[in-house]
């Protein structure tokens, strides 16, 4: 479907409530009205214009502007204050194609009303055209006489021959009946008119459709939230990778699987760091950087995931090593249900992040995990609040922008892009999650499968493995974090 219209489809989707509602009321309305009409007659005159020296096209032009004359407020208001039509007879006037032929339509509650309306309207406009017309022609037959007038005043003789002339001309005027309305018929016939109710409610309700959706359409245009990937795209101009679907959606995992595939196929070096960062505060940072730390795990990779937001403390961590206070890194790794995922807390110090969180000293961590794994991902707090996030996207190789719909606005996501731009944060794109989402796990290898290959890998001396041994097992909130881990894992592939 094309973008934009599914963006505006998407739009009248969110607000179906406010567009039924909208589309009802309408219709109830529609539908009193046309209960409450009662049927009513139309009656109908003819006139016609005679002009014996011109083409009936022409006479066709004048009854156009006989039509409109008539159907100025003007004059309609000179018929009503007439007294001789009645208040509630409505008049209209109209032609018949381009001929001369006038047609006068009254419409009343009877259909007596209605022939009587309709003759005696077209009577009058029929006295009043010609009356004027009669009037033009008293005038010229006036200029005409007055020179015979004038000899006769001054006692002079005029000639049978002039006087004669002069007769002439009066005659040919008095029998001109150029433009001249004359009566065609008085009882054109009478149309009853019944309302189609069942029509009307359909219309109604077709025509509130549409009123709804225009005005859900200009709400979401208007609405400085986001409620598609369509819109976060017409809004700020970056089409999110992928929109993630609230819980109970089967796309869902499907959604995140194609996340990680993104990732995987993004050209990162080797190894590499991705930073997952938000642009208001939200559960989705950990929950996408998670999918994508399993997801590659799953997939072969020895990852690390970091929880890198230490404006609260989770157990024994990243602040604690970042401190200097003699804390070897096999001490904060923490081993996962997968072989190839360890993961790391936020740690309990109690130093300012923007202090702790310095670009040498994280830089300097992402090495030594360089030399240990294949790929590190930071859950980093949101940047438009955190200055420390920066930091965090600026030592990545990629970023991730997750986009909490609908708590992010506009303003949310075009100020996190120019954070970004100012320490050329390499952003690989948005991410747009519904704020009821859980991220399943996108495993689909059972990880009993896994731990039975390290455990085998143990006992033929593995070096790779040999190195994980190494690392200090759980502490006990991080146990607790990769034992509800495990479960959601279970569930997914359940």
């Amino acid at each position: 479907m094309n973008t934009a219209w599914s963006t505006q489809v998407d739009r009248i989707r969110h607000y179906k409530w406010l567009v039924l509602g909208i589309a009802l009321i309408v219709t109830l309305a529609t539908a009193a009205l046309a209960f409450g009409e009662s049927t009513t007659y139309t009656g109908r005159a003819a006139l016609t214009i005679g002009s014996p020296n011109r083409a009936p096209e022409q006479d066709g032009v004048l009854a156009s502007g006989y039509v409109d004359y008539f159907s100025s407020g003007g004059y309609q208001d000179k018929l009503k204050a007439s007294g001789d039509l009645p208040a509630d007879v409505t008049l209209s006037a109209g032609t018949a194609a381009a001929s001369p032929i006038i047609y006068i339509d009254a419409t009343a509650d009877s259909r007596e009303t209605a022939v009587a309306a309709a003759a005696k309207a077209a009577q009058i406009f029929h006295d009043d055209i010609n009356a004027q017309l009669r009037a033009a022609q008293d005038e010229t037959i006036a200029a005409v006489r007055k020179p015979l007038d004038d000899v006769l005043d001054r006692n002079g003789v005029v000639g049978e021959v002039a006087r004669d002339q002069i007769q002439d001309r009066i005659n040919q005027i008095n029998a001109d009946t150029s433009n001249k309305l004359l009566n065609l018929q008085s009882d054109s016939g009478v149309t009853e008119n019944s309302p189609d109710r069942i029509l009307d409610i359909v219309f109604a309700l077709v025509g509130g459709l549409l009123l709804g959706g225009v005005i859900a359409i200009c709400l979401g245009a208007f609405s400085r939230r986001f409620r598609s990937a369509g819109e976060v795209a017409a809004k700020t101009g970056t089409r999110p990778l992928v929109e993630i679907p609230a819980d109970g959606d089967s796309a869902r995992q499907l959604r995140v699987q194609q996340l990680v595939n993104v990732v995987a196929e993004a050209g990162l070096p080797a190894p590499a760091t991705v930073t997952v960062t938000s642009t208001v505060a939200s559960a989705g940072t950990r929950e996408i950087a998670r999918a994508i730390a399993e997801g590659r795990a799953v997939q072969g990779l020895a990852t690390v995931l970091i929880d890198a937001d230490l404006s609260s403390s989770s157990g024994f961590g990243l602040a604690d090593v970042l401190t200097g206070n003699d804390v070897e890194l096999a001490d904060i790794l923490n081993q996962s249900p997968m072989p190839k995922l360890r993961t790391i807390s936020a740690g309990s110090a109690d130093t300012d992040p923007f202090a702790l969180l310095s670009r040498e000293r994280v830089g300097a961590l992402i090495g030594r995990l360089h030399e240990v794994s294949e790929l590190v991902v930071l859950a980093a707090p949101p940047i438009t609040t955190a200055a420390e996030a920066q930091v965090l996207c600026a030592a990545a190789d990629a970023v991730l922008l997750v986009i909490d719909k609908p708590a992010a606005r506009v303003a949310d996501v075009r100020e996190s892009l120019e954070l970004l731009a100012h320490v050329d944060g390499r952003l690989l794109g948005t991410v747009l999650i519904d704020p009821a989402v859980r991220v399943d796990k996108p495993a689909q290898v059972s990880t009993a499968k896994h731990v039975a290959a390290e455990a085998d890998s143990v006992a033929a001396g593995d070096s790779d493995t040999t190195a994980d041994t190494a690392v200090r097992p759980t502490s006990d909130t991080a146990d607790e974090a990769e034992s509800d881990s495990a479960t959601s894992s279970a569930g997914a592939r359940e």
